[in-house]
């Protein structure tokens, strides 16, 4: 009585799988249904889907990543992500003092390795 009954546990998972895929399929009929049908409705589904994703990813703010270059005697960060030039300073911290003076409501991150940090000539904390 205890013995597993193979058979129907195949047959238990086997039916699950059909049915999942049954109403897999039937969904995506209904889908291409509605874009043959009503394709102006459709795409303005998308689009506010689309303002919603962008309206949610703003909300995150997530900070944007840095560069640091030395020019001289300067360290020069910039947007890692435009290339825009944020603000420059004799220490890495004064250039970091001067992007949050320029950009108050706006988050930089950056990581800066010991070898990089090195080769740049700046000390990290």
């Amino acid at each position: 009585m205890n013995e597993i009954a193979w058979g129907e546990l195949i047959f238990t998972f086997l039916t699950c799988y059909v049915c999942y895929k049954f109403g897999e399929h039937i969904a995506l009929l209904k889908i291409t249904k509605a874009l043959i049908d009503n394709p102006k409705e459709v795409e303005k589904l998308v689009n506010l889907a689309r303002k919603e994703k962008e309206s949610n990813s703003e909300e995150l703010d997530i900070p944007d990543p840095l560069r640091v270059e030395r020019h001289g005697s300067q360290i020069y960060l910039y947007n890692e992500k435009t290339g825009e030039f944020l603000a420059q300073g004799l220490t890495l911290q004064e250039a970091l003092d001067n992007t949050e003076k320029r950009y108050p409501n706006k988050q930089f991150k950056g990581y800066l390795s010991k070898e990089e940090a090195d080769r740049l000539g700046v000390s990290v904390k």
